[in-house]
């Protein structure tokens, strides 16, 4: 998750400013830092049957 709330408004301002030519946008990584990293908690299975029931309730 990024450590900025309105990710939106940093993502239109780094596109804007990359069409400029204010910089490409791997010169603008500075402009993002990173708050907290999630990692998956449940097992290749659970997540397999947890699909799997998503999927039969909407009738995929």
């Amino acid at each position: 998750r990024l450590a900025i709330r309105d990710a939106a408004a940093l993502g239109v301002a780094i596109s804007v400013g990359a069409a400029l030519g204010m910089w490409d946008e791997s010169g603008a990584d500075h402009m993002r830092k990173i708050d907290k990293t999630f990692t998956p908690q449940w097992s290749q299975d659970q997540r397999e049957d947890f699909f799997s029931n998503w999927k039969q309730t909407f009738n995929l």
